[in-house]
């Protein structure tokens, strides 16, 4: 009887390896089976919406030069940014900015004011103001205008203006000094696609 016994606890202990071993084999090619189809189907997609993503970027001039006492922006300094994406093109946010290379402690004020207008087609589409309060030429030195703009096919002007505020200033800003150039930033905006 002990020799049936040993018999029977080896047949089962052997069915049960098996089992393990049949169980584990069906896990394992179901979880490749998936992880296979979820690729398949992600290249796919993706081949299958890809874009290009291309930017045209014009105009923005360094902004130097002697900065006036006005009372309204037209009177300072501006320059122009004309900025889209190219036909075809993926959606893209878009920054510019002020990339400030030399400004004086006594400029770096709520006085020196910068303000931005966006123009597309003929339309006014973009507004933001702001000054150079606490800005410097070393560690804070970038002053973004507009932040996050959606980019489409139509071109859009920024026109960025700065002066120096003769409501707020006062001869304080005498001998000041400012040197700087505008840029642009922009990233692929992704969206639901279905």
């Amino acid at each position: 009887m002990k020799g049936c016994n040993k018999m029977k606890k080896k047949v089962t202990y052997t069915i049960l390896v098996i089992f393990i071993i049949l169980l584990l084999t069906i896990t394992t090619v179901g979880i490749t089976y998936s992880f296979f189809v979820t690729s398949a189907t992600s290249k796919n997609q993706t081949e299958a919406t890809s874009k290009k993503f291309e930017i045209i970027y014009t105009g923005g001039t360094n902004i130097t030069g002697p900065i006036e006492l006005a009372t309204k922006k037209e009177e300072g300094l501006s320059t122009t940014v004309n900025i889209k994406i190219a036909q075809g093109s993926a959606a893209a946010l878009a920054d510019i900015y002020i990339n400030v290379e030399k400004i004086t402690s006594n400029i770096a004020i709520e006085g020196l004011v910068w303000e931005v207008v966006g123009i597309k087609n003929s339309t006014q589409v973009y507004y933001n103001k702001g000054n150079f309060s606490g800005v410097n030429d070393t560690t804070n030195n970038i002053v973004t205008v507009v932040d996050d703009y959606l980019l489409s096919e139509d071109n859009t002007a920024f026109t960025v203006y700065l002066w120096l505020d003769g409501n707020i200033v006062d001869n304080s800003v005498l001998n000041s000094e400012f040197k700087g150039y505008i840029g642009a930033k922009t990233e692929n905006f992704t969206g639901i696609t279905g």
